[in-house]
């Protein structure tokens, strides 16, 4: 998984061990096997979609990625036509990761993208 990642008071954070693993600097998350994510080894209480959503983000290494490809992701199904579904759920997403929510770029009439340089600096 990476270097270990040590909390403030310098102890080492033991993450689970999951086959889907991603871990971006103090971000960890099992999207499917273990349906969790984590900030600095504290678990943070997210819907499944949410965690999808993430996941997708982190998987497009900093490009791009579209309202409707979140979606999809995320509930498996098409984005309804004028929906801002999306965007209601990204905005919530960024309340619960907390500081790192900040990471989460929206590219107007484009979509959103994770600032995944930013992400691993903030570990």
């Amino acid at each position: 998984m990476g270097d270990p990642l040590r909390a403030d008071g310098g102890e080492v954070i033991d993450f689970p061990d999951a086959p889907d693993t991603v871990r971006y600097g103090p971000l960890w998350l099992s999207p499917g096997h273990l349906c969790e994510i984590r900030v600095r080894g504290e678990p943070i209480p997210m819907t499944v979609s949410k965690i999808q959503m993430i996941a997708r983000l982190l998987a497009a290494e900093g490009a791009v990625v579209s309202r409707e490809d979140l979606y999809l992701a995320a509930h498996g199904e098409a984005l309804p036509k004028r929906s801002r579904a999306v965007d209601v759920e990204v905005c919530r997403v960024r309340q619960m990761l907390g500081d790192l929510g900040r990471l989460i770029i929206t590219v107007r009439d484009r979509g959103y993208r994770m600032d995944v340089f930013g992400l691993r600096r903030s570990g």
